[in-house]
């Protein structure tokens, strides 16, 4: 279930949650995504409302 919830995702929201997984620093995040931290910060936050509107319909 967890791939079905990452093809859910945009291109950039994968890369990001692959980043995180990765351990990657918030700069070379923000430097790779060519993102600000507070856009990373929202991106984010919308991955988790995704998440948990995913797992609560499934």
């Amino acid at each position: 279930m967890a791939e079905q919830f990452l093809d859910s995702l945009s291109r950039q929201e994968r890369r990001l949650v692959h980043m995180l997984q990765e351990g990657c620093l918030l700069s070379s995040i923000t430097e790779e995504l060519d993102l600000t931290e507070d856009e990373i910060t929202a991106m984010g936050n919308e991955i988790g409302r995704k998440r948990k509107a995913f797992y609560d319909v499934n």
